[in-house]
C-alpha cells in the first residue's frame, strides 16, 4: 500500500503523534491545515493514496473530534483549530491523571475514616497558597467547582472559554443540574460557535474584552485567579495562579464582579 507523504515538517506529524494520532491520521490532519473544505478525493490526490484509505482515515479523524464535516457532497473536511484539537488529543491523558487523584483522595479519606491519618487534611484547601504547574490548577479549579452549592462567578480569557468545554464539561453539567447559578464574563465573540452554545447551557453570559486574569468566584468565599499567558512576559510563571479561602475577600470580589457585569452586554 502507498505510503503517506508528510505534508508538513515531520516534527509536528511526530508530536502529534506523542499526542495519540497515528502517522497517517497526523499527515492528513495538517494537509487539512493547509487545505481546508477538502473532499476525500482532494486528500487522496494530494497525499499519493487511494481514495478508501483516504476515507478510512478522515473517518478516524472524525470519529476523534480533529475534522469538521460540510453536509454536501462529496463531504468536505476541515481541520479544527489546532489549539481545540490538540486540547481534545490531551484529554485523555488528562482523564488518566484525574483518575489517579480521585483514587488518591480515596485512599486518603479512608485513611481519615480509619483513623490513621488525622482529619487536618481533608478535602477544603488551606486559606491560601500558591497554585503551580498547569494539571495542578485544572485539578484546583474542578475541585472548586465541585463544591460549589448556590453560586459561581468566572472571569475568562479567550482560551479559558475553550478550557472551560474541554476540561471541565462534566463539572459544570453537575453543578448547573444541581442548581447552582453561573455567571461568565469574557471575550465571548472571539470563541468558536459550537463552544459558546455549550457555555449558554450552564448559565448568564456577558462580553467583556481585554481579560487578563482567569477568576473563579464559588459561592463568594473561595477564589481562583491565574494570569492570562499575554499579561506577563515571563513564559514559566504562566501556570501558576494563587488560591483564596476568605468570605470577605469573596464577597468584595463578587461585589466588583458584579458591578463590572451591570455595564456589559449580554451574549445573543
Amino acid at each position: 500500500m502507498t505510503s503517506v507523504r508528510p505534508e508538513f515538517g515531520k516534527d509536528l506529524r511526530q508530536q502529534l503523534m506523542k499526542l495519540g494520532l497515528s502517522r497517517s491520521e497526523a499527515t492528513v490532519y495538517l494537509a487539512l491545515l493547509k487545505y481546508p473544505l477538502s473532499s476525500a478525493n482532494d486528500i487522496s490526490k494530494r497525499l499519493g493514496i487511494s481514495r478508501p484509505r483516504g476515507y478510512k482515515i478522515l473517518e478516524h479523524l472524525e470519529t476523534k473530534q480533529m475534522v469538521y464535516v460540510t453536509n454536501q457532497k462529496p463531504k468536505r473536511y476541515s481541520a479544527v483549530p489546532p489549539h481545540i484539537a490538540t486540547t481534545i488529543l490531551a484529554r485523555k491523558y488528562e482523564e488518566s491523571f484525574y483518575e489517579a487523584l480521585r483514587i488518591r483522595e480515596s485512599f486518603l479519606n479512608s485513611l481519615i475514616e480509619n483513623k490513621i491519618l488525622g482529619s487536618s487534611s481533608g478535602k477544603i484547601p488551606s486559606m491560601s497558597h500558591e497554585v503551580s504547574d498547569r494539571h495542578t490548577l485544572v485539578n484546583e479549579i474542578k475541585e472548586m467547582i465541585y463544591r460549589c452549592d448556590e453560586e459561581l462567578l468566572i472571569i475568562g480569557t479567550q482560551n479559558e472559554l475553550i478550557r472551560m468545554v474541554y476540561l471541565h464539561k462534566s463539572e459544570f453539567n453537575s453543578v448547573h443540574e444541581k442548581g447552582v447559578s453561573l455567571y461568565i464574563m469574557g471575550p465571548f465573540n472571539k470563541i468558536p460557535r459550537d463552544i459558546l452554545l455549550e457555555i449558554l447551557k450552564w448559565g448568564e453570559c456577558r462580553v467583556a474584552e481585554n481579560v487578563h486574569v482567569r477568576t473563579y468566584i464559588s459561592d463568594r468565599k473561595e477564589i481562583i485567579m491565574i494570569p492570562s499567558k499575554g499579561s506577563i512576559p515571563e513564559r514559566n510563571k504562566y501556570d501558576c495562579g494563587i488560591y483564596i479561602y476568605n468570605s470577605d475577600i469573596g464577597k468584595t470580589m463578587s461585589e466588583l464582579f458584579f458591578a463590572k457585569w451591570n455595564t456589559l452586554d449580554p451574549v445573543g
